[in-house]
């Protein structure tokens, strides 16, 4: 072992695996930058880590035959002339076995909508496949939070998604990632009771929602807004708008959204087991997205089928403890089962978040009208 170690050093093994550990990393700090610089796929980057680890009997060949002071370094060993050529087309080899199906062309597409001024647009958004995703826990509220800081257990999380978007977007897809924080936004105010805030919040997001995302998310916007005000002909309009742009566009993801969005319309036109069907078969599909379990629960409870309802709002609650509208559905259900007391303690909690809703949002309205005849 000592003579071993004696020959790796007189022929410079060590010296040159480091020079070659060194400009490998410098190979692959370039690569990782070219790809975000220019936005080309990721996968670059683990070809170029995965290609120089696979090189490295070639470096150690050409070490131990050419790295000893006043060696010839004129001409290749026979052990050279197979084992380079060898270790070449494994590695050829090896890396398309592993990227030969990945995409390797850039990490963005093209995307081209026509408005209703008949101008084509397009923009460059992110590939499916290359949008990243993160995972948030919910807060636990905890044993000491009272009343007035129970909004927190709903804000906390929703700040989470509001900051993971923005780290994680790149400057080809932020405006597409901006327009859909839009419409997470518009939601909180919906969920807050504060319709008149969020008519000024889609007016303000009409003007500065780039195109081609206008096309599809203004009208989307439109119909939650003419939804929550109770206005089921506007709200049908503007989704069936919607969803013409996105299956123009073969946009799976929003589709998915827009049936959800039908399952509501149906819901609030009295149609119960019209909404139940694609809330399940929302459900039934791959990230279904938060509050379908409200949305199902609160389906199922003015179908009459209570324990359903129950279990799907109670699971609900376990992302966002503090949703007011969960709470009050919750207690609608505790109600008409005779569960007087357990129904107030729901409406208090739904109430603590609407405390500040607008004097015409019927839900609060409605809980308030409840807690009251409750009470006595």
């Amino acid at each position: 072992m000592p003579r071993l170690v004696r020959t790796l050093l007189e022929r410079r093994v060590p010296h040159v695996l480091a020079i070659y550990a060194g400009a490998s990393w410098g190979v692959v700090e370039f690569v990782s930058f070219a790809v975000d610089e220019f936005l080309l796929s990721p996968h670059w980057t683990r070809v170029a880590l995965v290609a120089l680890l696979l090189l490295l009997p070639t470096a150690l060949m050409l070490a131990w035959f050419h790295g000893k002071p006043g060696r010839e370094v004129e001409g290749l060993a026979r052990t050279e002339k197979i084992g380079i050529p060898a270790n070449v087309v494994l590695c050829g080899a090896v890396l398309w076995m592993l990227f030969g199906g990945e995409d390797l062309g850039a990490a963005t597409t093209s995307v081209t909508v026509e408005t209703e001024d008949g101008e084509v647009i397009e923009r460059e958004v992110a590939k499916a496949e290359f949008r990243k995703r993160t995972v948030l826990f919910p807060l636990d509220p905890g044993a000491g939070l009272d009343e007035d800081d129970s909004w927190l257990a709903y804000a906390v999380p929703s700040a989470l998604v509001a900051d993971a978007w923005l780290e994680e977007a790149s400057s080809a897809i932020a405006p597409m990632v901006l327009s859909q924080m839009r419409a997470a936004d518009l939601d909180i105010y919906l969920d807050a009771g504060w319709l008149a805030d969020a008519t000024d919040f889609l007016n303000e997001s009409k003007a500065r929602i780039p195109p081609p995302f206008d096309s599809y998310l203004v009208p989307y916007l439109e119909s939650r807004l003419a939804l929550a005000s109770g206005d089921l002909e506007a709200a049908r309009g503007a989704h069936d708008a919607t969803h013409r742009v996105a299956q123009a566009m073969g946009h799976g993801e929003l589709l998915k959204i827009l049936q959800r969005l039908r399952g509501e319309i149906d819901e609030a036109g009295g149609d119960y087991q019209s909404a139940i069907a694609q809330y399940r078969a929302v459900m039934a599909m791959e990230n279904p997205g938060p509050g379908l379990h409200r949305d199902l629960g609160r389906a199922l409870g003015k179908a009459g089928r209570l324990d359903e309802a129950e279990a799907e709002l109670r699971e609900a609650l376990r992302p966002i403890p503090a949703h007011p509208r969960t709470h009050f559905e919750i207690a609608l259900v505790l109600e008409a089962r005779g569960d007087a007391a357990g129904a107030v303690g729901h409406l208090k909690m739904a109430l603590v978040a609407w405390e500040t809703a607008d004097e015409a949002y019927e839900p609060a309205l409605e809980a308030r009208g409840k807690l009251a005849e409750l009470e006595g």
